[in-house]
């Protein structure tokens, strides 16, 4: 029952509150994990280097951000050909992952409940 209310709580676009940072070394292993999506994303128009690396478990609603040696866990969803992580305190980081493989980073914590605001980054992500 408290999945189902945590559920809700995030498709409310209030967010969610588990945010977890962790060294990837145990986490970088190849492990297999069945239902495991994962993307490879650099900087658009930047360098060749993963900047970012996505992980989607899309049966269990959840997924991972890595950044700089560390990860955070995240609320994943699929909204028709979009995917989206949310992450971070009360869920207010966001990337939204486009079908041609577009991504955009939207910082929502100084954001009024319902503005909108402008990516701050863009990035290019490759399937695994």
């Amino acid at each position: 029952m408290k999945f189902i209310t945590v559920m809700a709580f995030v498709l409310l676009s209030v967010g969610c509150k588990a945010t977890t940072k962790t060294s990837t070394a145990a986490a970088t292993t190849n492990e297999s994990v069945p239902n495991k999506l994962s993307w490879s994303c650099k900087e658009m128009f930047g360098s060749s280097k993963e900047l970012v690396r996505l992980d989607a478990y899309p049966d269990e609603y959840m997924g991972k951000v890595y950044f700089d040696g560390e990860y955070e866990s995240a609320y994943y969803r699929k909204e028709g050909l979009k995917r989206y992580w949310h992450f971070g305190e009360d869920g207010k980081h966001q990337i939204q992952l486009k079908p041609n493989g577009e991504a955009y980073y939207h910082d929502f914590s100084d954001a009024a409940e319902g503005e909108s605001v402008t990516s701050e980054l863009t990035l290019e992500c490759d399937r695994n």
